[in-house]
Formats: C-alpha cells, sequence, structure tokens
C-alpha cells in the first residue's frame, strides 16, 4: 500500500490498542509515512470543573491528559514505535477525530472497532459509524480481536455506468484492495452486485415475451460482467484473485457473502452525492456498514465534504 503519508491512530482507554497500533505501524514503515497517535477523552469539560473546584491547586484535566499520555508512551516503548506527534484532548470522539484529521491533513484514520461482532452485536459503535460516514479521509476500522494477518480480502465495486467520480472510487477501491492483499498475502476477491427491473413486471405490466425478458436479462448480465472483467484488466496483481457477480441487493448480498466466505476485510466505497455536505453516505453502503461482520476500510469519492467543521 503505497499512498497512505500522514496516518492517524486513534489510541482508547482500554486494552485493544496493540492492534491497530500495529496495523498503523506496518503501514507507517512501508510507506516512509508520518505516525500520529490521538486520544480523545469523552468526559464531560463542566464535570470536571466542578471537581477541580473541590480540589486544592490541582487540574483534574491535565492530570486525565497527563496520565494517558503517560499509558500511550508506555505502549510504544513496549512495542518499539516511533510516533510523529502524541495528542490526548477532551471532547465528542467523531467530532474531535475529524477535526484533528482536517488540521493536520490525515490521508488515513485508524481505530479499533467498539463492539464485538457476531450474530447478536453490531461490531461498530457510534464513534466508527460515524467515521464511516463523515470523515473526509479514508477510514480503517478493525473488528476487535488477536493480531494476526488477513487471509481473505474482500473489495466491492460497481464498474457500470461510470461518471468521473464513481470510476475514481472503483479505482481507489481496487488499488488498496490489491496493495492490501499482495502485503498481506491474502487472497482478493471482488465483488460486483447487479439489479435488473422484476422479470414478472415486465411479462404482466409491459407486455414482454417471456423469452425477450430472458433475453434482456442475459444482455444485462453480460453488460455488468464486461464492465468488471475491464476493472480487473486495469488492475492486475500477483494475489491470488477471484471475482465473482451476483444479481440481488448489494446492500444485502455484500454482507451474507462476507460473512459465508469468512471475509477478513471488506474494502468499499461510501458514495453519496458529489460536493454536498450533508449527503454523507449512500443507503447501499449504509445497509453494507450496519450488517458486516469483518473489519471495514471505507474510502469516500472526490469531492466529498464533511459537515464537522
Amino acid at each position: 500500500m503505497k499512498r497512505f503519508k500522514n496516518i492517524l491512530m486513534v489510541a482508547e482507554d482500554r486494552k485493544n490498542n496493540r492492534k491497530p497500533l500495529h496495523r498503523a505501524m506496518e503501514l507507517a514503515e512501508r510507506n516512509n509515512a508520518r505516525l500520529s497517535i490521538l486520544e480523545v477523552i469523552e468526559i464531560p469539560e463542566k464535570k470536571i470543573a466542578r471537581l477541580n473546584s473541590k480540589l486544592k491547586k490541582k487540574n483534574l484535566k491535565e492530570l486525565f491528559i497527563q496520565e494517558r499520555k503517560a499509558a500511550i508512551d508506555v505502549l510504544l516503548r513496549k512495542e518499539q514505535v516511533n510516533a510523529d506527534r502524541i495528542d490526548v484532548v477532551f471532547g465528542v470522539p467523531f467530532i474531535t477525530i475529524i477535526k484533528h484529521v482536517q488540521k493536520h491533513r490525515f490521508d488515513l484514520v485508524i481505530k479499533s472497532a467498539e463492539g464485538k461482532g457476531g450474530l447478536k452485536e453490531k461490531i461498530f459503535g457510534t464513534t466508527s459509524l460515524h467515521l464511516m460516514r463523515k470523515c473526509p479521509c479514508p477510514t480503517w476500522i478493525l473488528k476487535p480481536g488477536r493480531i494476526r494477518g488477513y487471509k481473505k480480502i474482500l473489495a466491492a465495486v460497481d464498474p457500470v455506468d461510470l461518471d468521473p467520480v464513481k470510476e475514481s472510487l472503483n479505482r481507489k477501491i481496487m488499488e488498496l484492495a490489491t496493495s492490501m492483499a499482495e502485503i498481506e498475502q491474502a487472497e482478493l476477491y471482488v465483488i460486483h452486485i447487479w439489479q435488473f427491473l422484476e422479470e414478472s413486471m415486465l411479462v404482466n405490466r409491459v407486455g414482454l415475451d417471456r423469452q425477450e425478458v430472458k433475453a434482456l436479462v442475459k444482455q444485462e448480465k453480460a453488460l455488468h460482467q464486461k464492465a468488471l472483467d475491464s476493472l480487473l484488466l486495469n488492475h492486475p496483481t500477483q494475489a491470488p484473485r477471484i471475482s465473482r457477480l451476483f444479481r440481488g441487493n448489494p446492500g444485502e448480498v455484500i454482507p451474507k457473502y462476507a460473512e459465508e466466505c469468512g471475509m477478513d476485510l471488506l474494502v468499499m466505497g461510501t458514495l453519496s452525492r458529489h460536493g454536498v455536505a450533508g449527503l454523507l453516505i449512500g443507503n447501499t453502503a449504509e445497509q453494507v456498514i450496519q450488517n458486516v461482520n469483518s473489519a471495514v476500510l471505507t474510502i469516500k469519492p472526490e469531492g466529498f465534504v464533511t459537515p464537522i467543521r
């Protein structure tokens, strides 16, 4: 992965900081990139002020910051990692992280998901979801668990009816997924989900012959297969690669396929209207994120405007 030069790892006041730190460190070393650490303390400052009024000559806010910075320093020394900068601040996590990204022009955010995943629990908590929806740079949310390499990486693309924004997004997805697969020595799966009008409607409402409808479906499928093949041709890789074309609802098919095949990482775009703040994420991407149970690397389209200022 040769594109990231200024990486931000989000630390949290718990024991799962090693995994995002290792991922961030690996990328920084491979790319000769800067690595920074940010931890956001969510205790309301008004509460801290009330407590301060009861303490003598002690700044409780500063004590919190010093304690967390010391803990991060210990972790960095233990893991033999050098950070360009370490910041510990008070605030609402997703807002503070996004403002930090804007101020220091980070090109990747890495953090651990809040949930454990599984059938009864969503893997992504509030902060992760807000970042995937609103952060202007790629956001890599890691599934909690032991540190290990990825074996299966899934890239979700949509190579048909391209406009410049969608074409750029597909290119970014393929570049990152391909590079990741080669680095991890993983299998790369590229999936494209296509949709078509209900065949029964074309027969019963429009009046087409069933054979005509079957021919139309066949032509549509061939169009999508050709577009997928062309995209793959433009992104060669040394990693083992498998492409899959399915008909259906992408928001349902992608999470199901990822779960059934045991994908470790999903690389996907969050296509929204070009350049319009507030239209943060497409319905399909939202549905996928809410239901997938793997790590996710989300990529914004060119011209994305975050509503956080």
